[in-house]
């Protein structure tokens, strides 16, 4: 129950900092705890780039 809700509070944190420094240009809160982002700008985030080849790696090793 504890590991659940600091994980919940890390989420909040993260998603805090991703609206505050306008990570995304298409983010957009549209109701309460729910946002929106093009999907086509996460895809091609620095971030989702290294994430998406840290799973293939993951997933590729033997």
């Amino acid at each position: 129950m504890r590991d659940q809700r600091a994980a919940e509070r890390d989420r909040r944190k993260k998603v805090a900092a991703m609206i505050s420094r306008n990570a995304y240009k298409t983010l957009r809160v549209v109701g309460r705890g729910t946002i929106k982002i093009d999907p086509r700008e996460v895809a091609a985030s620095e971030e989702f780039k290294q994430a998406r080849k840290l799973a293939r790696e993951i997933v590729n090793a033997q």
